[in-house]
């Protein structure tokens, strides 16, 4: 990761963050941070759906 990166403040419902607590622990992942970063990686990463479908 290069740089600072800002902080960003988001509600999570329970469910969804008990989901990624599971994930805490796997592929070097060390925290929630690391699970929600990784997480908004790939989502950007992915194509973007076509308009109209």
């Amino acid at each position: 990761m290069a740089g600072v990166s800002p902080m960003v403040s988001l509600r999570i419902p329970e469910d969804h963050l008990l989901e990624i607590d599971q994930r805490v622990g796997f592929d070097g992942m060390r925290n929630r941070s690391d699970v929600i970063r990784e997480a908004v990686r790939r989502y950007l990463a992915s194509p973007l759906p076509s308009m109209g479908e």
